[in-house]
């Protein structure tokens, strides 16, 4: 018995193989952490076409019309949370028109679930009524058979298939091929939040960042005390 579970990556590239020897051909992909190894996993096969969009709902309308011109069943690819809530329109409308779209959606274990923050939501049967065929895989343990996944596949889709179908996997930290985590940062900087930054600063910032050979800036929004005046 392995003493680890199998890693998201290993999940991940036997999920996709399994999509390609089952004739899917044609990955439309919208970037995202969560669903990191499905991505490394697609690059992975010779025989995997792609197609990446930053914007859900568009990308969703793009496999729609591929999979209208083709007749193919193309997959969607899509990271945890409001990701899912974008591409509601695309598939109401391949539910209507019969169209085959099949839709890979990234989740979080169970436990890192309903948290507060946005990218935490409820993806379990998101598409319903709207997916025929709905499959929310939890976390795997080395106890869990890996055939079952083939199996489960083997239940949701098929090459010819005139539906939506939605497959929900939850994926454990790490997620980079051979699991390696990250190493924490030797030296870590943070200025505080400003309104404007003035040249004194950016200098600074720029002959800190020069001091290393690799290295990543973090720039995010805080909330401002803003003066708001009625009109």
């Amino acid at each position: 018995m392995p003493s680890s579970n199998p890693s998201p990556s290993h999940i991940a590239s036997l999920v996709i193989k399994t999509l390609i020897n089952r004739g899917v051909r044609h990955f439309f992909i919208a970037p995202g952490n969560r669903s990191t190894p499905l991505v490394e996993a697609i690059l992975q096969e010779p025989l995997a076409q792609t197609t990446v969009c930053c914007d859900e709902r568009s990308l969703s309308f793009m496999a729609l019309g591929f999979s209208k011109a083709t007749r193919e069943v193309p997959a969607l690819i899509l990271t945890s949370g409001s990701a899912l809530g974008n591409t509601m329109p695309a598939v109401m409308e391949a539910f209507h028109e019969k169209v085959g779209l099949l839709i890979l959606s990234a989740d979080r274990p169970f436990e890192l679930q309903n948290v507060g923050a946005n990218q935490t939501t409820h993806q379990h049967h998101f598409f319903a009524p709207f997916a025929k065929k709905s499959l929310s895989l939890p976390t795997f343990t080395h106890e869990t058979p890996l055939a079952s996944i083939t199996t489960a596949l083997d239940q949701l889709i098929s090459t010819n298939q005139n539906f939506v179908s939605h497959l929900n996997l939850h994926f454990q930290n790490p997620f980079f091929r051979g699991d390696e985590r990250l190493d924490i940062p030797k030296e870590l900087t943070t200025y505080e939040s400003k309104k404007q930054i003035d040249h004194e600063l950016l200098a600074n910032l720029f002959e800190k960042a020069l001091s290393f050979e690799q290295g990543l800036i973090l720039v995010g929004q805080t909330e401002l005390d803003l003066d708001i005046h009625p009109l």
